[in-house]
């Protein structure tokens, strides 16, 4: 199995949901206009909130991304990260099957989110340290 290096798939998911977080807490009335829903209150206070947890999952793996990831190091946060990737790209390859499959960039988020899912996965359950040689 190749080996993953995790500090960079640490720091790249961290800018991947930071920039994603960002753009959904300061701008969810034109993501609700994009998606053509209603920008009431409720609809408005949980995009921000799903912002607010995008950046919340940025910060975590900003903070961890020296730490040793997978196997039983840091499972938490690699446990944490399959289950937001994995399961994100599942729910986001079903809106794309359903309704939105013209949407580029609906598209790239979720390539994005599947490329995570998958490499966190295989760092979860992988060796966290190479073997020599590795690269």
């Amino acid at each position: 199995m190749k080996f993953i290096n995790p500090k960079i798939l640490m720091t790249s998911s961290a800018l991947f949901l930071g920039v994603l977080g960002l753009t959904v807490s300061f701008f969810p009335q034109e993501i609700l206009a994009h998606f053509n829903e209603e920008a009431e209150p409720f609809s408005l206070l949980f995009t921000k909130f799903s912002g607010l947890f995008l950046m919340s999952f940025a910060i975590l793996n900003w903070m961890a991304r020296g730490n040793i990831i997978g196997g039983i190091y840091s499972r938490p946060v690699a446990l944490g990260n399959v289950m937001q990737f994995f399961f994100g790209a599942s729910l986001l390859i079903e809106l794309l099957m359903t309704e939105a499959s013209g949407n580029l960039g609906l598209w790239g988020i979720t390539i994005g989110y599947s490329l995570f899912g998958l490499a966190f996965l295989i760092i979860m359950f992988g060796n966290p340290i190479p073997k020599k040689g590795a690269t």
